[in-house]
C-alpha cells in the first residue's frame, strides 16, 4: 500500500545532522540545569554550537564558554585510546577570537561516549609542535580525555575563576596610594591600553593601594610588560613589585628587587624608606639570610613613618607580650596598643589588625586559664581565689565572642576583607585550642568523660572554615597567609587522626614551601610534622602545671601550716572585733576583718603607700569587701587580679605568711562570712 507523502517532493533528511542534534540531545544531561544555561547558536553559525552561561548561587552570572560540537560514528580509536579529528584552521582561529573559554567536544556514537578538549590547550600543542600551524588548512585534534561528572565540575570552576579574574581586570578599580592620589583604570587583560612608560609611572603611583586590596598578582603581571632597562633607576617601582612579589611568595625575586630599590633609594620618600627596611628585613627572615633576634632587632630600629610604624610597633608589642616570661601582661598590650591607634589619623586597616592582634592573645590567655583552672579543680582545689577565677573566665568567654562581633562588624563595614580572613583564622584557632583542652581534660584521670564524637564533628567543621579561607588567600596569591591556614589544617587532621589527608596536605604544603624557598616556614612546619602540636604542647604545660603545683604544695606546706595555725588561734579571737569594723578579703588566705581605727596599720603591713588605692578601697569599705592579692609585693591595685597565677615562687608563700603573722599580731583577725 503505497502513502499520498511518498509521492511528495520533501527535503531528504541528512544523517550527520542527525547524529549532531543526536551529540546534542546526549550532552545537555551532563550539564546541571541549576549551574548551566545552555544555549543553542543558530544565527549564521559560523563553527559554534553552544553558548553555555554559568549560574552562581540560583543567579545568571554571564560569565559563558562556548562549545563546538564534533559528531562521528566512524572513526576508529587509537592505539591510546584516543581519537583524531581533523579541524579546520579557519575553525579553529575563530573559536580562539571569541575571547571565552572554548572546548571542542566529540560524540562517538558506537561507544556512546563524549571526549573534549580546551581551545587554548590544543593551540599550545600545535605551537609547540608546528610553527607554521595556522599557514594550513587543517590541523588534527587528538581527543584523549572523557567527559564526565569530575570534568564538567572542573569546566565550572575554570570558567568561573576566569570570569572573576576577567571582571576584576575589566571593572574601573579605584587604586589609591598611602596619599590618595588619584585613580587609575585598567581595562585590558594584557595591559596594553598604556605604554611601558605609563605602566611603571602608574604602579609607581598607584602600587601600593593594589597591594593592600590584594592585587600583588596585577601587580607582578603589570611589572613584568616593562622592560629592565626602564625599571633601572626607578626605586619606587622595584620596592612595590618587590612587596608584591613578597605576597605572591616569590622571594629570590623579592629580595633583588629590593636590592635594586637599594641602590637609588635617595629617591624614596622617608615612608617609602621605612618600607624597604621592612620588607627587606621581612624577605631575609623568611629565606633563613636573618635568625628571629637578628629580625626584631632590625624592625624595631626603622625609623618611623606615618604607615609603617604601626606594623611594626604591632608586631613588637606582640612578640613582648609573648616572649614567655609573664611580665608584660594582657592588659598591658592592650594598653599600649589602645594608645597606638588612638587618633583619627591611623588608617582603619591599622586598627583592624590591632584589634584581632588582641583578640588573638586574648583568646589564647582565656584557653590557658581554663586549662590551669581545670587542674586546680581536679586537684580538688576550691579557694576563693581559684572559684573568682573560674567565674572570670566564664565572664570573659562571653565578653570575647561579643568584642569579635565588634570587630567582624567593623572590618565588614570597612571593606576590609584581607583583615576579615585574619580575623577569622584567629577565631579557628581559639575554638581549635579551646576543643583540644577540652579533650586533654576529658583524658585526665578522675575527669568526667567529654563526648569525643562531639569534639571530633567541631573540629571538621572548624576544618572546612579554614579551607574556605584558604581559598581566599589562594584567589589573590598570598602564599604565606595560605600556608598559615594550610599548617592549620594540617594540624586539625592530625589530631583526628586522618592520616592520610593530612600526609597528602603535608606534602603540599612542603612542596609550596621548597618551591619559594620559605626557610623560616620550613623550620616551623618541620617542628610541627614531628609532633611539636598544640595538643602536645598544651598537654605538656597541664603536665608541667600538676607537677608545680605538687611541687608547690610540698614547698608552701611550712607556711601553710603557720597559716593554718593562726587561723585556729582566731577562732578564740573573734570577741577582739567591735562593731565599728573593716572586713577585706586576701587572696590566697580568706577574710579577714578589723577595727576602723587600725586601717593606716593594716596600709603599713601590706606597705601601700598609694594614694589612688587607698581612696578607692576606703569608698570601697563603706560599700562592699574589697580584695587585694597577697602574692604582689607592691600592692597598687585592688581585686585578684591573675589570682594564682601572680604567685613567683616560694618567696610568694614567704611573703603571704609573714603578712598573716603580723596581721595576728596587730588584731587583724581571720573570719568566717556567712553565705
Amino acid at each position: 500500500m503505497t502513502d499520498f507523502l511518498d509521492s511528495m517532493q520533501l527535503p531528504n533528511s541528512n544523517e550527520q545532522e542527525e547524529l549532531e542534534q543526536l551529540s546534542k540531545d546526549k550532552l545537555r544531561p551532563l550539564f546541571d540545569l541549576t549551574l548551566f544555561e545552555i544555549r543553542e547558536e543558530v544565527y549564521r553559525d559560523k563553527g559554534v554550537d553552544l553558548d553555555i552561561e554559568l549560574k552562581y548561587d540560583n543567579k545568571y552570572t554571564n560569565f559563558r564558554f562556548i562549545v563546538q560540537l564534533k559528531a562521528t560514528e566512524t572513526i576508529e580509536e587509537n592505539s591510546d585510546g584516543s581519537y583524531s579529528k581533523s579541524i579546520d584552521t579557519s575553525n579553529i582561529q575563530y573559536l580562539f577570537n571569541s575571547g571565552k573559554q572554548a572546548y571542542y567536544v566529540l560524540y562517538h556514537k558506537p561507544s556512546n561516549e563524549f571526549y573534549y578538549a580546551s581551545i587554548n590547550e590544543f593551540i599550545k600543542k600545535l605551537s609547540n609542535s608546528n610553527e607554521n600551524w595556522e599557514s594550513q588548512k587543517t590541523n588534527t585534534l587528538r581527543f584523549d580525555s572523557g567527559v564526565n561528572s569530575q570534568v564538567v565540575e572542573e569546566i565550572y570552576r575554570n570558567v568561573l575563576e576566569r570570569g572573576k579574574n576577567l571582571r576584576k581586570l575589566n571593572q574601573r578599580i579605584a587604586l589609591s596610594s598611602s596619599d590618595n592620589f588619584g585613580k587609575i583604570s585598567i581595562t585590558d587583560e594584557n595591559l596594553s591600553f598604556y605604554s611601558e612608560d605609563e605602566i611603571r609611572d602608574k604602579l609607581e603611583q598607584f602600587g601600593l593601594g593594589l597591594v593592600n586590596e590584594g592585587n600583588s598578582k596585577l601587580v607582578v603581571k603589570a611589572a613584568s610588560l616593562v622592560s629592565k632597562n626602564l625599571q633601572l633607576g626607578y626605586a619606587k617601582f622595584n620596592l612595590v613589585t618587590a612587596i608584591a612579589n613578597y605576597n605572591l611568595g616569590n622571594m629570590l625575586e623579592s629580595l633583588s628587587l629590593l636590592k635594586q630599590a637599594e641602590k637609588d633609594k635617595e629617591d624614596l620618600r622617608k615612608e617609602d624608606l621605612s618600607l624597604l627596611d621592612y620588607f627587606t628585613a621581612k624577605v631575609r627572615y623568611s629565606l633563613g639570610i636573618m635568625t628571629n633576634e637578628e629580625y626584631f632587632e632590625k624592625i624595631t630600629t626603622i625609623e618611623e613613618s606615618s604607615f609603617i610604624q604601626y606594623y611594626v610597633k604591632i608586631e613588637s608589642l606582640g612578640r613582648k607580650h609573648n616572649d614567655g616570661s609573664g611580665v608584660y601582661s594582657l592588659n598591658n598590650y592592650k594598653k599600649d596598643l589602645d594608645e597606638l591607634i588612638d587618633g583619627e589619623d591611623v588608617p582603619k586597616s591599622i586598627v583592624n589588625i590591632a584589634k584581632s592582634e588582641y583578640y588573638k592573645y586574648w583568646s589564647m590567655d582565656i584557653n590557658l586559664r581554663g586549662l590551669q583552672n581545670s587542674m586546680l579543680v581536679n586537684k580538688e582545689v576550691s579557694s576563693p581565689g581559684i572559684i573568682n577565677s573560674i567565674e572570670s573566665q566564664q565572664k570573659q568567654i562571653i565578653e570575647l565572642e561579643h568584642y569579635h562581633k565588634e570587630i567582624q562588624e567593623k572590618i565588614i563595614k570597612d571593606k576590609d576583607f584581607f583583615n576579615y580572613w585574619l580575623l577569622e583564622t584567629y577565631r579557628i584557632n581559639y575554638h581549635y585550642e579551646s576543643f583540644v583542652i577540652s579533650k586533654i581534660i576529658s583524658d585526665s584521670e578522675g575527669v568526667l568523660k567529654a563526648d569525643n564524637d562531639e569534639i571530633f564533628n567541631r573540629i571538621n567543621f572548624l576544618i572546612d572554615e579554614i579551607r574556605k579561607i584558604e581559598l581566599k588567600y589562594d584567589e589573590i596569591n598570598h602564599i604565606e597567609n595560605k600556608i598559615v591556614c594550610m599548617t592549620q589544617e594540617y594540624e586539625m587532621l592530625l589530631f583526628l587522626n586522618k592520616s592520610e589527608e593530612a600526609n597528602k596536605l603535608g606534602n603540599e604544603i612542603a612542596n609550596i614551601i621548597d618551591l619559594y624557598e620559605l626557610r623560616d616556614f620550613k623550620r616551623r612546619f618541620n617542628l610541627l610534622s614531628s609532633g611539636d602540636t598544640k595538643f602536645f604542647r598544651l598537654k605538656e604545660f597541664l603536665e608541667e602545671a600538676i607537677k608545680e603545683h605538687d611541687d608547690k604544695i610540698e614547698k608552701v606546706k611550712v607556711y601553710t601550716d603557720k597559716v593554718a595555725e593562726l587561723d585556729e588561734k582566731d577562732k578564740e579571737r573573734q570577741s577582739l572585733l567591735g562593731k565599728e569594723i573593716y572586713t577585706i578579703d586576701l587572696f590566697p588566705l580568706g577574710y579577714y576583718s578589723f577595727e576602723k581605727e587600725k586601717l593606716q596599720i593594716f596600709y603599713n603591713i601590706l606597705e601601700i603607700k598609694d594614694n589612688k588605692l587607698t581612696e578607692q578601697l576606703e569608698q570601697m569599705f563603706e560599700l562592699v569587701i574589697p580584695q587585694l592579692n597577697l602574692f604582689k609585693e607592691i600592692i597598687i591595685e585592688e581585686g585578684y587580679l591573675n589570682g594564682i597565677r601572680e604567685y613567683e615562687g616560694l618567696n610568694s608563700w614567704k611573703l603571704a605568711c609573714e603578712r598573716r603573722e603580723k596581721f595576728f599580731e596587730n588584731e587583724i583577725i581571720r573570719v568566717k562570712l556567712l553565705p
